[in-house]
């Protein structure tokens, strides 16, 4: 599992990203304005995942959310739960029981109401590592030393639902009933830490506990009844949030967002001027993940998985200076990003191709591909020994080589892929591998690039190659 916590300390706030790395899939819950929806697509990206859904474990009063600009720009499905009011866009409306798969995890929903009526909670399960729960996602109902505040009403029936009196009540029910029912390890990710004004005075500026230690000395829990609980909780409840009223109403599409900022990151090219600029000399260059980019790509495309980390390096060593740039990018907006990020690291880049491989496969225009194998079908052929001609590329660093490496593997760094390609013999078969399939998917493409008429990429690397327990050569 892929997990981040992404937080915005200055309002105590928390948000979450979650994925399964064998799918490439991810949700995100809680996703701050404050923090922007680029920052969620970025950092998705940055782990090789692609955002499915994006979750809100109620309608926010005290910050601005980005989840319906973050869905939108991931065309992920937007999730409420069923309770929420109603608002002036579209949503999935998640009922109590109902399991979100992303990849080998679940996301089982909770109704755990009293903060709001919407309230839920995400059991969350990674079925790799276990088929019991892992970790609670509680939103604002339970936080690490205290509970949710239930007094959040805006002065509208349709949208208050309960007072606050019955809220109260709610949340009594929703934490013994629902949240304290799982084991004692079961951790424990809030919506809200240190300062934040949706709960009271003892809020840990901790992010994360367990619900043992919460069951122990959690103050607000330990009161028996509902009424002696609401009474604990009122008594010691913050100050109300600043304008929490307008907050939420925008949260729920019933006032107009504010404006966003105009994005000056790049320019988004229909196909036609997309094949005009290539037509003039750009170069394209495919930002997708290297096993989706070999399926379809446009001929030609180096293939140079987008990772903040890593692109402007692997740009530098990769892409030539002196001729511009298409990029190409699933969801598109990341080509906004990564032409910003390589125009201030000094290349030229045109633009990049909007809505991504889709407008490219709808004008009908030429696609190429890389050809592709597993590591058991590579293990397969090697043994049998049938193409004199099949050699394996290890473009990982010559320590990553030494360490362990498929059996008569020929090791290259990729990133001199055009010092060293001038020797290796065209005639070959060359299956490419480094230590997943980003790096060889760039050095692959770009001997593709070079003439190289036989290669293939090697799906999974030596991650895979080792996981399955293939011969493995040392030195």
């Amino acid at each position: 599992m892929i997990f981040r916590q992404l937080t915005f300390p200055a309002t105590g706030c928390a948000s979450y990203l979650i994925g399964c790395p064998a799918s490439g899939e991810a949700a995100v819950i809680d996703p701050l304005a404050a923090l922007g929806a680029d920052e969620y697509l970025l950092e998705a990206a940055d782990q090789g995942l692609a955002i499915r859904y994006v979750v809100e474990t109620h309608s926010h009063a005290d910050h601005l959310s980005a989840g319906r600009e973050l869905a939108a720009m991931a065309g992920a499905t937007y999730c409420l739960g069923r309770r929420a009011p109603a608002a002036g866009f579209p949503f999935r409306k998640l009922e109590d029981g109902e399991v979100l798969r992303v990849g080998k995890i679940d996301l089982t929903v909770l109704e755990t109401p009293g903060h709001t009526p919407d309230s839920i909670t995400l059991a969350v399960t990674d079925h790799a590592r276990s088929d019991d729960p892992w970790f609670l996602l509680t939103g604002d109902a339970l936080f690490v030393g205290d509970v949710g505040r239930p007094d959040l009403l805006v002065g509208d029936a349709a949208l208050d639902v309960h007072d606050e009196s019955a809220r109260a009540r709610e949340l009594f029910r929703s934490l013994h009933e629902k949240i304290l029912t799982f084991p004692d390890h079961v951790e424990v990710y809030p919506g809200h830490f240190g300062g934040s004004a949706c709960g009271g005075v003892n809020m840990s500026g901790k992010a994360s506990s367990t619900i043992a230690f919460e069951r122990r000395f959690n103050l607000a829990l330990a009161h028996p009844d509902a009424d002696a609980f609401a009474a604990f909780v009122r008594s010691t409840l913050r100050p109300l949030p600043d304008d929490y009223t307008t907050i939420k109403r925008r949260n729920l599409g019933l006032l107009p967002d504010g404006a966003r900022p105009a994005n000056d990151a790049g320019t988004a090219l229909a196909p036609a001027d997309v094949r005009a600029a290539l037509a003039a000399g750009a170069v394209p260059v495919d930002l997708r993940s290297a096993a989706v980019a070999a399926a379809s790509h446009i001929p030609g495309a180096v293939m140079l998985s987008f990772s903040r980390e890593a692109l402007v390096r692997r740009a530098r060593a990769l892409l030539p200076q002196d001729r511009p740039l298409v990029l190409v990018a699933d969801p598109a907006a990341l080509g906004a990003a990564a032409g910003a990020m390589l125009r201030n690291a000094g290349f030229a880049v045109a633009g990049y191709l909007g809505d991504g491989m889709d407008a490219w496969h709808r004008a009908d225009l030429p696609v190429a591909s890389l050809p592709t194998v597993t590591v058991e079908e590579l293990h397969t052929r090697l043994a049998a020994g049938e193409d004199a001609r099949l050699r394996v590329l290890d473009v990982r660093e010559p320590h990553e080589h030494a360490g362990g490496h498929i059996p008569g593997a020929l090791n290259r760094p990729h990133a001199a892929v055009g010092r060293w390609a001038a020797d290796l013999d065209r005639d070959h078969h060359w299956y490419v591998a480094c230590n997943t399939q980003n790096r060889s998917g760039a050095a692959a493409s770009v001997m593709r690039r070079l003439g190289f008429p036989n290669v293939t990429l090697v799906l999974g690397g030596w991650a895979a190659w080792s996981a399955a327990g293939l011969p493995v050569e040392a030195g």
